[in-house]
């Protein structure tokens, strides 16, 4: 088995179906045979076929083409608020166009929303919205969405958890403009 790609090579075709609730094997569903995937060295090997095909003279730019000519360079970026932000911060409380809520933090879901409100017009005070809102898990479907493939998914998020992956961004490079940073 490839060791460059963890799905590279895998047993298609069977799939066992589970009742959960009883712990027992329902059916399994067997799609017949199924050629297995490259290797990493074959895939690696396709590339480079791939790569010398598209090398042609045709693909290259000409002698006078820069790489300014085929994607222009962007214009200055300039991100200002002269009477100041439109959000308001005390501690982890945000309130910011018609939003009030807190701001949490933990190593497994990353960022935390707790007491979301909104300014009702019609009551004239905040109408709750939600409790607690997090990030807990990310289903990523890979791959195409025909027989077996669509049930194979990676649980991104709850495996590393997010706020382990979290970085700390610094002024002027990640964020520009009126920043308030909250402390993790």
């Amino acid at each position: 088995a490839t060791l460059a790609y963890g799905y590279g090579r895998p047993s298609h075709g069977l799939g066992p179906v589970v009742d959960l609730n009883t712990r027992t094997v329902v059916e399994v569903e067997d799609l017949g045979v199924i050629p297995i995937a490259p290797s990493a060295a074959e895939q690696a090997a396709e590339a480079r076929l791939k790569t010398k095909q598209l090398a042609c003279p045709a693909h290259r730019p000409g002698p006078l083409a820069t790489e300014h000519d085929v994607v222009p360079p962007l214009r200055p970026l300039s991100i200002t608020q002269p009477e100041g932000p439109s959000f308001r911060v005390d501690g982890h409380h945000i309130a910011w166009q018609g939003w009030d809520f807190h701001v949490g933090f933990n190593a497994r879901e990353g960022l935390t929303l707790h007491a979301l409100r909104i300014w009702d017009r019609g009551r004239q005070q905040l109408r709750p919205v939600l409790w607690r809102a997090s990030c807990v898990e990310m289903v990523v479907p890979y791959a195409d969405p025909t027989a077996p493939t669509y049930r194979r998914n990676a649980f991104d998020l709850g495996e590393e958890g997010l706020g382990f992956n979290a970085n700390s961004l610094e002024l002027g490079c990640d964020c520009v403009g009126h920043i308030h940073y909250l402390d993790a």
